[in-house]
């Protein structure tokens, strides 16, 4: 087994969503996940996540979710609160 790690990097201007995780345990956290169409995190999975604390646009915007309160079937979606500034990112 393996943990996909999502951290420090700037998730914008996608279709359907910023980051949709089908089967995998997770460590998402110090993202910049702005303006993404639909929602910010799918949790396409059965099982729940943790998220931990990510930029969403602004310190006092909520992330658009999709999980298991949505959905039945799909695992949940526990997000840590948003961060307070905007983190270093990574620039491709």
């Amino acid at each position: 087994d393996s943990i996909a790690s999502v951290q420090g990097n700037l998730i914008r201007d996608n279709g359907r969503s910023g980051i949709k995780v089908l089967e995998a345990d997770a460590v998402i956290e110090g993202n910049r996940i702005e303006n993404n169409f639909e929602f910010t995190i799918y949790n396409a999975g059965v099982e729940d996540l943790q998220v931990g604390p990510n930029w969403y646009g602004s310190a006092d915007k909520k992330p658009e979710l999709m999980d298991g309160r949505s959905r039945e079937g799909l695992g949940l979606l526990h997000v840590a609160p948003s961060l307070l500034r905007q983190p270093e990112v990574k620039a491709f």
